[in-house]
């Protein structure tokens, strides 16, 4: 897999270490997907080719932009659908994302985010979707589909996904120990982290801190033949 770098000057990519971005409020924001005809509702879109489904003023399927969502749907795996705002939910797929109405229509003239990787598991935390695979956590800005930021580490799993966005969601990853007593694995808290801007700007250049932190493991544990001891 090519390297990955953050497509917006404003992003940063941690090095491998502690520091890990994560967040969660599945209950409050999601939308149950087991409540909905996922398939039929926007996989592979059937809207789009009905006449019916495009009110004047809006893409038909004929419209190239329209196809090419359709195809790159098709193609791709749906995890869920998260609340962009009242009226649009984002739909969120392994490699991509893309916005509908309340009704299943496309909107956003049927664009759609092309992830950087693909993505087994997620997060949202408002503004942001945190997109996981084994190997990346990738930071995107849900209005804009701005790439904030990319996390590397090995072997990552999300572990927990609290309800309540004061509790800070777990990830695991590869630790440091890997000898003959088995192989470690580190445990992190995400938490969200504020900019802060100096009161009078210093000479030279500012970089901003990373958006999404990680604090030091809570605990590490090492797994010898899948037992965690």
């Amino acid at each position: 897999m090519p390297s990955l770098q953050p497509s917006d000057l404003f992003a940063m990519v941690p090095s491998v270490s502690l520091n890990s971005p994560g967040p969660s409020m599945r209950s409050d924001v999601m939308i149950d997907a087991s409540n909905i005809a996922f398939d039929s509702f926007v996989h592979p879109l059937e809207s789009f080719s009905s006449p019916l489904a495009h009110p004047p003023g809006t893409p038909s399927s004929g419209t190239p932009c329209v196809s090419d969502l359709k195809a790159h749907c098709e193609n791709t795996r749906p995890l869920e659908l998260i609340r962009y705002d009242a009226s649009e939910p984002m739909v969120i797929y392994d490699t991509m994302g893309c916005y509908i109405t309340k009704h299943g229509k496309p909107s956003h003239d049927s664009n759609f985010i092309r992830w950087e990787i693909k993505a087994n598991s997620f997060l949202h935390r408002t503004p942001h979707v945190l997109l996981f695979s084994s190997e990346f956590i990738e930071a995107r800005d849900m209005r804009s589909g701005r790439l904030d930021q990319v996390i590397e580490g090995m072997d990552i799993r999300l572990l927990y996904t609290p309800s309540s966005r004061a509790v800070p969601p777990l990830v695991a990853w590869r630790g440091e120990k890997n000898d003959e007593d088995g192989l470690s694995e580190r445990i992190l808290e995400l938490i969200d982290t504020t900019e802060l801007m100096p009161a009078t700007p210093a000479s030279g250049s500012f970089a901003p801190p990373d958006i999404w932190d990680g604090m030091s493991g809570i605990y590490e544990s090492s797994r010898t033949n899948g037992i965690t001891k």
